[in-house]
């Protein structure tokens, strides 16, 4: 996959990375591959990182940024770069969602959203 070729976001949107979330990034690369400084455009592998590491590195970017990459995106966006505007799709994408959830629930009728919650409650007990 090319990052910048199959956008998770909206075709004709490309979040850009924070530098928040490169730091962010770029500190938990430093963490766990054990160096004092890595640049955003160095390959995670190239810098010893391996499958055990990824997966660690990937379920920090999961809770920290709280999106839900699987290990193969650092495989195919290996640099703090490339995972960031990954990171950043994602979260687009999030919000795309959440917001149509609110706009679907934004349309109920107040007898449906009634409907639904008791439905809700039936299903938890």
């Amino acid at each position: 996959m090319n990052v910048m070729s199959d956008p998770i976001a909206s075709p004709h949107c490309f979040p850009i990375a924070s530098p928040e979330t490169e730091r962010s990034l770029v500190n938990i690369w430093q963490e766990l591959l054990g160096f004092d400084r890595v640049g955003i455009h160095d390959n995670f592998f190239d810098l010893g990182g391996h499958s055990l590491l990824a997966t660690r590195v990937i379920s920090r970017a999961n809770k920290m940024f709280e999106v839900e990459l699987s290990l193969s995106y650092l495989f195919e966006a290996p640099t703090v770069a490339e995972i960031a505007v990954v990171i950043a799709q994602n979260q687009a994408k999030k919000a795309e969602r959440e917001e149509a959830s609110l706009a679907d629930l934004e349309a109920l009728s107040d007898e449906e959203a009634q409907r639904l919650l008791a439905e809700e409650n039936l299903q938890r007990n």
